[in-house]
């Protein structure tokens, strides 16, 4: 008779347990945003910035056109912030949700752009973006986008060049005493990249915080450098190599002892046969090289 009673109380035990651990977030959201005003700043004094901590993840490096000089990948940008006006206490509301989800488009959302794209293209469209909350009133929101900068290539080391991509981050509305941006951790060093590309080695992605004046105007910028390390094997073999036999195989034929009647006109073949061969080897360097106004790269001189 114990036992069974004894069960029977951990069974009522157990579901009040998890009647009580049942998040309502239509109650939530219904509490949260009913005086809510998305088109302002959300701090109860306007004398104090907004902190918007900002992270660059890099899915992949899609292309590098190295003759447009641009540079094409899939990234990540993950923001957080605090919403002074979307905490709620769970004591007080009687609900159980420590977080919920809502559609961005229902509050405010920073402005935090790239300033050096040509062409950016999001994965989720912005009424579909969604965005998460807790009770404390913290934001957190992630935006997919396939996006192009220009990228300006150094060739003077051309094929054992290295590539410095600048990727800059500011806010397009807010002033720098209204909206700050700042890291949400270090991103120094090694970067992880899911897909990267078979011709350049990742090195690093470096960020800076920074300010930019503009009319007696300050915005606060973060400004992300790429590091990427060209891989030479593909251009040693494929032009160095056979440029260097091309070239030995032509001087040897030139200083060829006389030991034929008609020697002229072999030489004359081999000369043609030579030139032939560069001009194909030079077509090749032509069309990987960007056209650049900073000099000859490595590989001509």
């Amino acid at each position: 008779m114990i036992p069974a009673t004894f069960g029977l109380i951990l069974f009522c035990t157990v579901e009040i347990f998890q009647a009580e651990a049942v998040c309502d977030e239509h109650a939530v959201v219904d509490k949260i945003f009913s005086n809510y005003n998305p088109d302002v700043r959300p701090v109860r004094d306007q004398s104090t910035p907004s902190v918007i901590k900002f992270q660059l993840f890099i899915s992949s490096i899609v292309n590098i056109n190295e003759q447009d000089e641009t540079l094409s990948l899939l990234v990540w940008m993950h923001t957080t912030w605090k919403d002074e006006f979307l905490n709620w206490n769970m004591a007080d509301t009687n609900q159980n949700c420590t977080s919920i989800k809502t559609r961005a488009r229902k509050l405010w959302t920073p402005d935090a752009v790239f300033t050096n794209t040509i062409d950016i293209t999001p994965i989720v469209v912005p009424d579909q973006q969604w965005l998460a909350i807790t009770n404390e009133g913290i934001v957190s929101m992630t935006k997919t986008a396939f996006i192009t900068v220009r990228c300006t290539m150094k060739i003077a080391d051309f094929p054992f060049d290295t590539q410095r991509c600048p990727l800059q981050v500011t806010v397009w509305t807010y002033e720098y005493q209204d909206l700050q941006l700042t890291l949400s951790r270090p991103t120094t060093g090694l970067v992880d990249i899911f897909s990267n590309t078979s011709e350049f080695q990742t090195i690093s992605l470096d960020v800076v915080p920074a300010q930019t004046s503009d009319e007696n105007q300050t915005f606060s910028e973060l400004h992300y450098t790429l590091v990427l390390k060209r891989f030479p094997e593909y251009y040693i073999f494929v032009i160095i190599i056979p440029t260097f036999l091309l070239t030995s195989l032509c001087i040897i034929g030139i200083f060829t002892p006389n030991s034929n009647i008609n020697e002229r006109n072999e030489r004359v073949t081999l000369g043609l046969t030579t030139l032939l061969s560069m001009a194909v080897i030079l077509n090749i360097v032509a069309d990987q090289m960007p056209k650049s106004s900073e000099g000859l790269p490595l590989l001509v001189n």
